[in-house]
């Protein structure tokens, strides 16, 4: 009897040791897929703000053409493209803020703090967007009014509605991302 107590102790004890390494090990497990989740999101963030970059650039290559085709004075390709370099270097910019920032590395606190950041020069960026996109938009269809020309008028109409459905869109996703990423860390 004395025997199969001892037997019985030592092997809650292995049980009990197994069942701490499993515990332990589990710990170690959800945290390594935390962090991977983390910078998986902060990863997309940064690539989605950067393609808008190269979005930007895209319409100073669109301002010659637009000169061109409408016979706008160069002054509007100008304040067109100078949009385009604006925004491109603003999502440029921003890319290269989330990419640095190191939200896995911090200690909770700190890095829920810079996570708030990301999101708020986010929206810093995408309010400069909006207001220059707006002077922009504006410009361009008080000239194309001034024209009297009802198919450039309705073209212009269709292309701002379609930029303004990719920029809504866009808008929903990254907001969408940032909120995740500051809910990560918010628990």
């Amino acid at each position: 009897m004395p025997d199969t107590l001892d037997q019985l102790k030592k092997q809650w004890q292995e049980l009990n040791l197994r069942t701490t390494r499993l515990e332990e090990a589990n710990n170690e497990l959800s945290q390594r897929l935390a962090r991977g989740h983390v910078t998986s999101t902060q990863q997309r963030l940064a690539r989605d703000t950067r393609r808008w970059g190269i979005a930007g650039f895209l319409l100073v290559l669109l301002a010659i053409p637009l000169v061109h085709t409408f016979s706008m004075p160069w002054w509007v390709g100008v304040v067109y493209a100078a949009f385009g370099i604006l925004m491109a270097i603003l999502n440029f910019n921003l890319s290269a803020f989330i990419e640095r920032e190191r939200l896995v590395d911090l200690p909770v606190t700190q890095a829920y703090e810079r996570a708030c950041r990301i999101r708020h020069r986010q929206f810093l960026c995408r309010v400069t967007g909006i207001i220059c996109g707006s002077l922009v938009i504006a410009m361009l269809f008080y000239y194309f009014w001034l024209q009297n020309d009802i198919i450039i008028i309705y073209s212009f109409a269709g292309g701002l509605i379609i930029g303004l459905s990719l920029g809504i869109s866009k808008a929903y996703r990254q907001n969408r991302m940032s909120r995740q990423l500051i809910d990560d860390f918010k628990d």
